[in-house]
């Protein structure tokens, strides 16, 4: 259905309701004219409405990919490094508008048209003009992301400096090599630091459900290398089995709940693909069978979604993975959907030609090359391959060689200069952070120049308060001593009297016996008289 202009902004405008004022709405509208412009109304422009910075010719679900903001993201490991963690998850949309802006939802319409996009329709987001629902999900991406930025930047606060030196880190990570390097090799360092700590304090009733969910222990536990979980203790490698089986157990529930509606993501494939090589024969076995599974519905969506006329970049990451590892024997045709197969032969044209990653990846990998030279020699006997890929399959056999010697030494001449330009590229980064620390220690100097006078006044306040202290103590000490003293005096005084009156009664004792025995003395003369 046809929508005008008016009815777009009206669409907009809608589910733009949640900004306080104009000024929240007249950003929200920019960046959506920014994300989706004219072309709303452009019926020959197809563009990629998406909040990641890895654009795409069609807009996939959000299933699988980080959302690559950098700023959100630098801004987000910056706030989480403060409160102690050292490993981070996913930042996917919703989670960072759950983290920051509870009070809001990303789009009533996002699981409606991610679900048509990813299961029904390759050329959903291609058709314009856009619907409200459509205009609504894309607005809902990027609107929100104004308020995430301005809770971000209150919890932040005087972080400001470490916050910019984040950000520029994440967003060279995107192209220096050297620095995705130093990034892998931390993680990876930091994912050992937290497994030995995890072995140093659990003991034989310790279970992977004590850690929460997306916690450092819980995420260490989920990125330790498959390869490498038999070379720690018994703890570790049962608690790395249930990591996995947990993670099967997911898929597993995905599947049954919703058959039709499940969406397998490309870190789910990988999952996949590594749990079915584990030495644990039950855990491979299980996640043979659920990758087959997996695969199937994958093929069923290929074989609903796109035509045989259908580009290969069309297809996600997870479905080019599915058509590569289509089972292909040397005398049997494909027996899958007519364009399942066309998209195969497509898909491994485009892989002889280098239209992507995976000649490079195979070129590089002594392994990975040995097993696509085997495929290609069954694909070669086929009855069922093209003639124009025959010729191509035959080529690349006779003018790619494994990787020998010769071919290892070029490699790593090329591997030398790249490191020198990385080198180089890196020392010129470096300078940006010296320049960056100079500077903060600039203003850290201003502003110690600045405050000087305030502490010098706050000094000199402290030094008045306390003398003013020692004199009222004094003072205090003095009224004490002269009370003292006159408590001293009055019990002397008291005294004085008490002694006074004694002696006073002693006298009057005394003269009253003296007067007595005068009396006596003065009876007994009279009786002697008479």
């Amino acid at each position: 259905m046809s929508i005008s202009g008016h009815q777009s902004e009206r669409s907009i405008r809608s589910y733009s309701a949640h900004a306080d004022d104009k000024k929240q709405l007249d950003m929200a509208m920019s960046i959506s004219k920014a994300i989706i412009g004219d072309a709303i109304h452009d019926e020959n422009i197809a563009v990629t409405l998406r909040t990641s910075s890895n654009s795409s010719y069609a807009m996939s679900p959000l299933q699988d990919d980080d959302m690559a903001d950098p700023t959100l993201k630098a801004a987000h490991e910056l706030l989480e490094q403060q409160k102690g963690r050292q490993l981070f998850p996913k930042l996917w949309l919703d989670r960072v508008c759950k983290i920051y802006v509870p009070d809001v939802s990303v789009s009533e319409y996002k699981e409606e048209i991610m679900r048509k996009n990813a299961k029904e329709d390759s050329g959903f987001w291609e058709r314009r003009p856009l619907s409200n629902d459509m205009i609504s999900y894309a607005v809902g991406n990027v609107i929100h992301l104004i308020k995430v930025y301005e809770e971000q930047k209150r919890r932040i606060g005087e972080s400001d400096d470490a916050f910019q030196l984040t950000v520029m880190k994440s967003v060279n990570l995107e192209t220096n090599s050297v620095w995705q390097l130093e990034k892998e090799e931390c993680n990876a360092y930091r994912v050992q630091q937290i497994i030995k700590s995890i072995d140093v304090e659990g003991n034989e009733n310790k279970s992977v459900f004590d850690f929460e969910e997306e916690s450092d222990e819980w995420l260490a536990l989920q990125r330790l290398d498959l390869g490498e979980d038999q070379k720690h203790s018994e703890l570790i490698n049962r608690l790395k089995k249930d990591i996995i089986k947990y993670e099967l157990n997911k898929i597993e529930k995905g599947m049954k709940e919703d058959p039709s509606g499940f969406i397998a993501g490309r870190f789910t494939l990988e999952l996949l693909n590594k749990a079915a090589n584990h030495c644990d024969k039950s855990i491979s076995k299980r996640a043979r069978k659920i990758k087959r599974k997996v695969e199937n519905i994958i093929r069923d969506d290929i074989s609903k979604k796109y035509t045989d006329q259908t580009e290969i970049r069309y297809l996600t990451l997870t479905e080019q993975a599915v058509l590569r590892n289509l089972p292909i024997s040397k005398t049997e045709g494909l027996r899958y959907p007519h364009q399942v197969n066309k998209l195969f032969w497509r898909l491994l044209e485009d892989d002889l030609d280098g239209k992507n990653k995976f000649r490079v990846e195979v070129l590089n990998d002594r392994d990975a090359y040995e097993r696509f030279q085997n495929k290609l020699h069954i694909v070669l006997t086929n009855p069922s391959t093209p003639h124009t890929l025959r010729d191509k399959i035959k080529y690349f056999l006779e003018n790619t060689h494994s990787p020998s010697l010769v071919v290892d030494q070029k490699l790593e001449e090329n591997r030398s200069m790249e490191l020198q330009r990385a080198v180089s590229q890196k020392l010129e980064e470096e300078k940006r952070p010296d320049l960056l620390r100079a500077v903060d220690q600039e203003l850290k100097e201003k502003q110690q120049l600045e405050l000087q006078p305030a502490v010098d006044q706050e000094l000199k306040e402290k030094k008045r308060l306390d003398l003013l202290c020692a004199i009222d103590q004094e003072i205090e000490e003095k009224k004490r001593l002269e009370i003292l003293r006159a408590v001293g005096q009055e019990l002397e005084e008291k005294k004085r009297l008490e002694l006074l009156r004694a002696v006073g009664q002693e006298l009057e004792e005394k003269k009253r016996l003296e007067l007595l025995r005068a009396v006596d003395q003065k009876s007994k003369e009279e009786n002697r008289l008479e």
